[in-house]
């Protein structure tokens, strides 16, 4: 994520999409794709996912061989589905079984090739016996196809990271001399690097009701010129009402009137200037929400690197406040202000960010103000209240004032609690200690119990995404917490997640979270021989989290982590306060449990 400040223009906050392990289902398919020639061997024409103007040329499997094992015919399958999706998987389908139906819509997983497994067993064997694949003779088989997830790809281009064990059953028979599918379950599975050849990835940026942008990560397919007009299609279709799923993730009700505005041609790319004609409609908006439209518009093609600016037109004419940089308005995306908070054997420390240095000081003394005891004190995203956790789970709230700091701090809920968070709207989120509930306290007003907790377990952590679209919770006994994700949205009774999703196989030991900014989170992860483990996991780049670099650290488990967008990385770790600086880790002085505000 960079800062770029357009000259003599707004400023605008450009945030760029992943091309590593990000690529998702095709919003737009590619029409270049799939060139017979001779031989039965096919050749895939695709545009990889970079800036490249050549295509790349493979050879695709033409169908089942006579001789190969049936594992054989179900790799074939898999490389076939992923690799040419054009006439409704027509390629992958030379593999099934006359009459085999196969939904081919939906989700599609995305997992990890080095955790593919694949286990046979033979049906009917005859009496010569099973030969050396175990099949030889057999009429029927079936293959059992494991491996770990690393994303959900939606049927709208959405991308979502996936820890999940993917399990597959397909039956096969033998048909003319070799192996064909007879029965498999719906869905498309691929790897990363399957996508990687065809989609790129992109990133909506729509409103939500706070008129705040929150990033939505998709995948774009076709041609390098043709990737705008899907974006921009993309973004519309989820500002429809018919898109709603209920809280920030419609978009739609942030901006009344842009589901009834559709795109007018394609997006015309003149230079690194992306044009787009939208229906009259769009001058019928009143100017908040014609400059939340544009921003939505802006900030999505701002995703992509060969979109710099921005013109919008409706019926041919440009909209007031149409020509803008590409990117996100800098006033439309959270920010975290004030300093952060952490706790000190002597009450509640203060965290200065002054030019990416960061100093501590003691704020609040354990005499009359109830911190003596505290475990952990966040601050809530604009700075004006806090929440402290003490032992034995007691949750209190105060305000956050001027020196000295700290007001009188009021204890909220009779419950023990485990970890608690805040909405940007000042919901404090907290979990029962021992429970897999979560509570939601608002600042005036009953504590509710949020609808839509899926995972099973006890709470250790939780934090939420400084747009409020998203919370992380990490779910488990100390040493085996496993991180969920989860997207946050209303009902009529109340607040409600929906769509939870383990975040990675890999995260399965978490000890401390906390969001660096809406597109990824720094986790901390518990490891063999004592060294801290410390990853960042982004939400553009399903897969495997990247590693963070830990020189300088004690041995042991990082216990809190201070991440915010623009703020210096902060950990506790060994009863003191760390902050990255020059590639290696100095230590603040004596502390645990830093936060942030946002």
């Amino acid at each position: 994520m960079t800062v770029r400040v357009a000259p003599k223009r707004p400023t605008c906050v450009r945030r760029r999409a992943g091309s590593g392990l990000a690529p998702a289902l095709a919003l737009l398919v590619c029409a270049a794709c799939g060139l017979p020639t001779a031989g039965g061997v096919r050749v895939d024409q695709q545009v990889p996912d970079r800036t490249v103007d050549g295509p790349e040329i493979r050879k695709l499997p033409p169908g089942p061989l006579p001789g190969q094992s049936p594992e054989q015919a179900v790799q074939g399958f898999l490389e076939a589905g992923a690799a040419a999706p054009d006439g409704a998987h027509a390629l992958a389908r030379e593999f099934l079984a006359p009459g085999t139906q196969w939904d081919d819509g939906g989700v599609t997983t995305v997992y990890d090739a080095t955790t593919l497994r694949m286990h046979l067993t033979p049906e009917r064997l005859s009496a010569s016996g099973a030969g050396a694949t175990g099949a030889t003779g057999a009429t029927g088989a079936t293959v059992t196809l494991t491996a770990d997830a690393v994303a959900l790809l939606g049927p709208d281009g959405g991308i979502r990271p996936s820890g999940r064990s993917l399990r597959l059953v397909l039956r096969l028979v033998r048909h003319e001399n070799a192996w064909q599918i007879a029965s498999l379950p719906p869905g498309v599975v691929m790897t990363p690097r399957d996508l990687s050849r065809r989609y790129s990835s992109a990133v909506l940026w729509i409103a939500n009701p706070r008129g705040v942008l929150a990033p939505y990560p998709v995948a774009v397919a076709g041609e390098q010129t043709a990737r705008p007009g899907a974006v921009v299609r993309a973004l519309l279709a989820r500002l429809a009402p018919a898109s709603a799923t209920g809280g920030a993730a419609t978009g739609g009700a942030a901006v009344p009137g842009a589901g009834a505005i559709g795109l007018v041609g394609s997006v015309v790319l003149d230079g690194r200037t992306a044009d787009v004609g939208l229906s009259r409609g769009a001058y019928g908006l009143d100017p908040a929400a014609r400059r939340l439209l544009l921003a939505e518009v802006a900030g999505s093609l701002g995703s992509l690197p060969t979109v710099e600016s921005v013109r919008v037109l409706s019926d041919g004419r440009l909209l007031p406040g149409g020509e803008l940089p590409a990117g996100v308005p800098a006033d439309l995306v959270p920010r975290s202000v004030g300093p952060g908070l952490a706790v000190g054997a002597g009450g509640l420390l203060q965290l200065r960010d002054t030019g990416g240095r960061v100093t501590v000081r003691l704020v609040a003394r354990s005499a009359g103000q109830g911190t003596s005891q505290a475990v952990a004190a966040e601050p809530s995203p604009d700075s004006q209240r806090l929440a402290v956790l003490a032992r034995g789970g007691v949750l209190s709230t105060g305000a956050l004032t001027p020196v000295p700091g700290i007001g009188p701090l009021q204890v909220r809920i009779p419950d023990a609690v485990a970890a608690a968070g805040w909405l940007p709207d000042g919901t404090l989120l907290a979990s029962p200690a021992g429970s897999p509930q979560l509570l939601a306290i608002p600042p005036a007003g009953a504590t509710r119990r949020v609808d839509g907790v899926s995972p099973t377990g006890p709470v250790a952590a939780l934090a939420v995404d400084p747009t409020g679209t998203r919370v992380a919770v990490a779910v488990g006994s100390p040493g085996r917490a496993r991180l969920w994700l989860a997207d946050v949205g209303t009902t009529a009774g109340g607040l409600a997640l929906s769509g939870w999703e383990p975040a990675s196989a890999q995260l399965d030991a978490v000890t401390a979270l906390a969001w660096a900014d809406p597109l990824s989170i720094v986790v901390g992860v518990d490891v063999q021989h004592g060294r801290p483990g410390l990853v960042e996991l982004k939400l553009t780049a399903p897969g495997a989290p990247v590693p963070l670099a830990a020189d300088g650290l004690p041995d042991g488990a990082v216990e809190g982590i201070a991440a915010a967008p623009g703020r210096p990385l902060v950990v506790g770790t060994g009863g003191r306060l760390w902050q990255q600086a020059g590639g290696r880790w100095q230590a603040l002085g004596a502390g645990s449990a830093p936060a942030w505000p946002g």
